[in-house]
C-alpha cells in the first residue's frame, strides 16, 4: 500500500494520498479466512520474486470472489474482504471487515484500473475494460451521495461508498461493479483455497530456517487485481 503524505495543501499533512491493491480470486470453494490468508501471502512472495523484489502488484487485501469464507460470521481479518461482491472495500491499512477507527475518510477516487491474470504462473495478464464503477465522474459523485449518509444505493448509485456510519465521512469503497465484470472475465477458471499447500503453510523468512511454501498452480484465468488510489484525510468530516 503506498501513501503519499504531507501534501503542501490547505489541510497540511492530514491529506494522504493512497493506493490500495486488491487481489481478486476466483475461489473453487468456501475456505476458512486463515487460507485465504496464507494465499494472499503466498501471492505476494511469487509476485515479488518475479519482479526481483519490487512489483507494483504486490497486494494489500485478498477478496474471494465466488464463496465467502466459511468462518466469516465467527473471524475478522486484517487482509481477507468477506463482502464477497465487493461492496466494501477498506483503504488506508484498516481492518477489512470492520468499521475504521483510524480517522481516515475518503475525499475523492481518483483512479481505479483493473487486470485479470491469464496464465497458471501469474506472469501474464489483461486489462479489465472499464466498469461503470470506475469512471470518475460517477465514482466521486456517488462519494457525495454517500457522504449526505444514503449507502442504499437502491436510487442507482452503483459506486455508493459503504460504511458511511457518519453522515459527510466515507470510509469504504463499493467497488461491486468491477468486481463483477473481473469475475465474468475469469470464466472457469478457479483457485483452489483449501489446498495442501496452504494447510502445511510455511512463511518464507521464519525463525526455523525451514523451506518457505511456494506458489502452488492456479488455473488460468482466476484471479486478477483491482489497483485504486484515493485522496483520504485524517479526521475528515
Amino acid at each position: 500500500m503506498g501513501i503519499l503524505g504531507g501534501l503542501d495543501v490547505g489541510f497540511g499533512s492530514n491529506m494522504q494520498v493512497v493506493r490500495t491493491n486488491y487481489l481478486c480470486v476466483k475461489d473453487g470453494g468456501a475456505a476458512t479466512t486463515a487460507n485465504a490468508e496464507k494465499f494472499l501471502s503466498l501471492y505476494n512472495q511469487h509476485i515479488m520474486e518475479q519482479a526481483a523484489g519490487n512489483s507494483g502488484l504486490l497486494c494489500d487485501y485478498i477478496l474471494p470472489m465466488a464463496n465467502q469464507c466459511s468462518d466469516a460470521a465467527t473471524t475478522s481479518s486484517k487482509s481477507v474482504i468477506e463482502t464477497i461482491n465487493g461492496s466494501v472495500m477498506p483503504v488506508a491499512s484498516q481492518q477489512a471487515n470492520a468499521v475504521s477507527n483510524n480517522g481516515y475518510g475518503i475525499i475523492s477516487l481518483l483512479s481505479v484500473g483493473a487486470m485479470e491474470f491469464t496464465n497458471v504462473t501469474l506472469t501474464a495478464g489483461a486489462a479489465l475494460a472499464s466498469a461503470l464503477d470506475a469512471n470518475a465522474e460517477i465514482a466521486n459523485g456517488s462519494l457525495l451521495v454517500a457522504m449526505a449518509g444514503d449507502t442504499d444505493g437502491a436510487d442507482g448509485d452503483v459506486s455508493a461508498i459503504a460504511d458511511n456510519l457518519t453522515s459527510g465521512m466515507a470510509k469504504s469503497l463499493n467497488l461491486s461493479g468491477i468486481v463483477a465484470d473481473l469475475l465474468a472475465a475469469c470464466g472457469t477458471g478457479t483457485v483452489d483455497l483449501t489446498h495442501s499447500s496452504l494447510t502445511n503453510f510455511v512463511e518464507k523468512g521464519n525463525a526455523t530456517g525451514a523451506s518457505h511454501t511456494p506458489l502452488f498452480t492456479v488455473g488460468a484465468n482466476s484471479c486478477g487485481v483491482i489497483s485504486v488510489t484515493t485522496l483520504c484525510g485524517a479526521g475528515y468530516l
